[in-house]
């Protein structure tokens, strides 16, 4: 077999050819009867290499992609919590101000009940003074 057809089989088993080109005969020769004799095509072992490559950098991106998940997840979480101590707050400052204001009220229909009690007694006794009093 010449040089260069056993460096076209050599670069179709998965050599580089830059440095099938570099090999001379005696090193093609050998190259080729370990390819032949292995049985193992190096070609086929770069591509299980990368599978298993692409697979570990899949599962690593799984894992990076479910920690980004859990993360977001916890941050959601913790937003809803202070959402909801912020509407607990709401509320209670809201009861505080509705508290506040029935005592405002009673307190302004307690004046009006002294104002005009304090006026029946200015009229009885204007009226007692008219009478002769």
């Amino acid at each position: 077999m010449c040089d260069e057809r056993l460096r076209t089989k050599i670069v179709a088993d998965g050599y580089p050819q830059e440095v099938a080109e570099a090999w001379g005969r005696d090193e093609l020769l050998a190259t080729y009867s370990e390819v032949i004799v292995a049985g193992v095509k190096p070609k086929s072992a770069l591509v299980s290499a990368d599978q298993e490559l692409e697979r570990q950098r899949l599962a690593f991106d799984i894992k990076k992609l479910e920690h980004e998940a859990q993360q977001e997840q916890q941050r959601i979480d913790l937003e809803r919590r202070r959402l909801e101590e912020d509407h607990r707050r709401n509320e209670q400052e809201q009861q505080r101000m509705e508290q506040e204001q029935w005592k405002i009220d009673l307190e302004r229909q307690r004046l009006e009940l002294e104002n005009k009690k304090a006026e029946k007694e200015r009229e009885v006794k204007e009226s007692r003074k008219r009478r002769g009093g």
